[in-house]
Order: C-alpha cells, then sequence, then structure tokens
C-alpha cells in the first residue's frame, strides 16, 4: 500500500512539473496565434523567401552564369558556330 501511495505521489509532481514546464512552451506558440503575430511570421516568411531569391541571383552572377528569363523564347538557344 506504501509503494502505491508514493508511485501516486511521484506520478502527481511528475504532472505537475510537466505542467509548469509546458507554460514556457505553449505562451509563445499562443502568442503567435494572435493577428500580431501571426502578421508578423508572414513578414519573417516573405523577409527570408525574397533573401534567398537575391542571394540566388547574385551568386548566379557572381559565376557568370547568364539569367535565362531574358528576351530569347524557350528552346532558341542554339550553338554558336565558330568561323
Amino acid at each position: 500500500m506504501y509503494g502505491v501511495a508514493l508511485y501516486l505521489v511521484a506520478g502527481i509532481l511528475l504532472l505537475q512539473l510537466m505542467f509548469c514546464l509546458s507554460v514556457f512552451f505553449l505562451r509563445p506558440y499562443a502568442m503567435a496565434k494572435t493577428p500580431e503575430g501571426i502578421l508578423q511570421s508572414e513578414r519573417e516568411k516573405a523577409g527570408e523567401w525574397m533573401g534567398n531569391l537575391t542571394r540566388f541571383l547574385q551568386s548566379r552572377l557572381q559565376l557568370g552564369i547568364p539569367w535565362q528569363g531574358g528576351g530569347k523564347a524557350a528552346g532558341t538557344n542554339s550553338p554558336t558556330v565558330a568561323p
């Protein structure tokens, strides 16, 4: 009987500890779901996307790779013949 009581007390203490720690993990999650938090996260995502695009384009220019989105239609890149 004494062993069961110890397990119950230990279980309750562990449960209380989990609830106390969950406050620190759930509070930021709940704050992010407010309209201001959602707008902030969307702004961060848009900034990250734009930064990645800029880095990609800069790396292509540094390597000397021409950008393929220019004025020619797709499929007209024929090799040039040297005279």
